[in-house]
C-alpha cells in the first residue's frame, strides 16, 4: 500500500467544476495535500464527457466563468451560451494560468474504497493497480455520471446504431441523410434535435411527457464577439450583483405587486423577458 497522502491528505475522485473553482481561486492557499483521480483524459467534468451535437451551457456569458481578473483577462466568449468545445477551451485557459491539471491523475478510476476505522484513513484501490490512502475522500463523481438506458422491448434486435447522448462517440457520428428517432425531450434531447435536424433525412421524436422549452434568445444573435467583451469593471459589477441573487445571475424574482398579473403592463413585460431569452422567462417573473 502506498501511503500517498499520509494522514494529512485528501483524495478527490473525478474533476468537477467545484474543484476547478477552489484550486483556481486559491492556488496558493495552504491546504492539506490534494490529489485527484479523473477517468477522462482532461479537466472538464461533464463537459469532457458530453460531446453530443449541440451540447452547450444554459447559463449566459459571463456567468459561467471566474469573475477574477487573473483568470478572465485575455479570455473572450464567442457565444452568449457557450458551446461545449468552447467551455473546454476555457478550462484549458484557466489551467494554463494555475496548473490545475498537475494536481490530478487522468485516465484512472477508483475501483474500491474502504474506511479503516482503526487508522481513521481511507484505503483506495485505483484502476492502474495502485492502492492509495487518505484521511479524507471526496467522491465527486456527479449525480448524473452514469447513463440510463430505457428497458424497451426489442431494443437489442434493432439493426441500426443506438447512441446515448451521455456516451456519444468523441469522434462524432455521421448522421447525414439518416432516419433518426429521438427518445425523450429532456435538455440534451432538445439540444440534439435542434442541431441535427438540418442534416438528417427524417426525424421522429418520442415524448412521454410534454416539456417547456425556452429559446436561448429570439432577438439576440447567438454568435457575436462584441456582446461578450466586457471590461474588468463590468465583470466585477456582474459578479457583485449575482452574489446577491437567488439565481446567481444578474436578475432576481419580480414582485407580483410591481407589475400586476393580467395587466397590459404584465403582458408587455412577458414579451420583454421572452425576447431576452435564457432563464429570465423562469426566474425573472414572480
Amino acid at each position: 500500500m502506498v501511503k500517498y497522502f499520509r494522514l494529512c491528505g485528501r483524495l478527490s475522485a473525478s474533476m468537477p467544476l467545484a474543484h476547478v473553482v477552489h484550486l483556481a481561486k486559491y492556488p496558493k492557499r495552504p491546504v492539506p495535500r490534494l490529489r485527484g483521480l479523473e477517468k477522462f483524459a482532461c479537466i472538464g467534468g461533464a463537459w469532457a464527457t458530453n460531446c453530443y451535437p449541440g451540447a452547450r451551457c444554459d447559463s449566459p456569458a459571463p456567468f459561467y466563468q471566474f469573475l477574477d481578473a487573473s483568470l478572465s483577462d485575455g479570455w473572450k466568449w464567442s457565444q452568449r451560451f457557450p458551446h461545449r468545445n468552447e467551455i473546454l477551451a476555457y478550462f484549458a485557459y484557466v489551467d494554463s494560468k494555475v496548473n490545475i491539471s498537475q494536481e490530478y491523475d487522468f485516465e484512472v478510476s477508483v475501483t474500491k474504497a474502504e474506511f479503516d476505522e482503526n487508522e481513521s484513513i481511507w484505503n483506495i484501490d485505483v484502476s492502474d493497480g495502485r492502492t492509495l490512502s487518505a484521511r479524507w475522500l471526496v467522491p465527486a463523481v456527479g449525480f448524473a455520471s452514469h447513463i440510463s438506458i430505457p428497458d424497451i422491448q426489442g431494443l437489442g434486435k434493432f439493426q441500426g446504431a443506438v447512441i446515448h447522448t451521455g456516451a456519444w462517440p468523441s469522434s462524432g457520428y455521421n448522421l447525414k441523410d439518416k432516419k433518426v428517432a429521438v427518445i425523450g425531450t429532456g435538455t440534451s434531447a432538445n439540444q440534439v434535435i435542434r442541431e441535427i435536424e438540418p442534416r438528417v433525412s427524417s426525424m421522429t421524436v418520442y415524448q412521454r411527457s410534454p416539456a417547456i422549452v425556452l429559446p436561448q434568445s429570439p432577438t439576440v444573435p447567438e454568435s457575436t464577439t462584441s456582446s461578450f467583451s466586457l471590461s474588468e469593471d463590468e465583470k466585477m459589477t456582474f459578479a457583485a450583483k449575482s452574489l446577491s441573487t437567488f439565481t446567481g445571475f444578474d436578475y432576481q424574482f419580480l414582485s407580483p405587486h410591481a407589475v400586476p398579473a393580467g395587466s397590459p403592463q404584465r403582458l408587455r413585460y412577458y414579451d420583454h423577458v421572452y425576447k431576452k431569452g435564457g432563464w429570465k422567462s423562469v426566474f425573472f417573473q414572480f
